[in-house]
């Protein structure tokens, strides 16, 4: 056998030097700066988990208004169309889709949804074309979807 753990030798003197309640005390109070530091840990790892959500939580939403950005692109084209037929798009047709833009600036969904009718009415009163009156209904109900995306007037 080894003599790796040498042979403790307590002597009576060495005992009643021993002062057992502080030993005790002593260890009382390790237990507790043991548990403190644990419940530490467990509101540190709480935080941690919390912030892991949120930034997931974010991630998740910001890529769902990408989404959805893309699906209201879609309308953009109508525009292009437009515009490279700006030698046959008449003053008229260029005020409508200006005042079409005016959704943007509107205060509420109501306030969008009129401005959405009252640029339709103008253009079926100046007798455009219904390819025109199309694109017009196409971009009013894109802008109006980015302005207020849970509406469900402007689908």
């Amino acid at each position: 056998m080894s003599n790796k753990y040498p042979k403790l030798n307590i002597t009576d003197e060495a005992l009643t030097k021993l002062d057992i309640p502080k030993f005790i005390e002593s260890n009382q109070n390790l237990r507790a700066a043991v548990i403190n530091t644990n419940a530490h840990f467990d509101d540190i790892y709480n935080q941690i988990k919390e912030t892991n959500r949120e930034k997931y939580q974010r991630e998740v939403e910001s890529h769902e208004a990408l989404l959805k950005i893309a699906d209201n692109t879609h309308g953009i084209n109508d525009l292009v169309s437009l515009v490279r037929q700006g030698n046959e798009i008449n003053q008229q047709t260029f005020d409508l889709l200006q005042e079409m833009q005016t959704i943007m600036t509107a205060q509420n969904q109501e306030e969008a949804e009129s401005i959405f009718r009252k640029v339709l009415d103008k253009a079926n009163q100046t007798k455009e074309g219904i390819e025109t009156i199309q694109s017009l209904i196409g971009y009013g109900k894109m802008l109006g979807k980015l302005i207020f995306p849970e509406s469900g007037f402007f689908d």
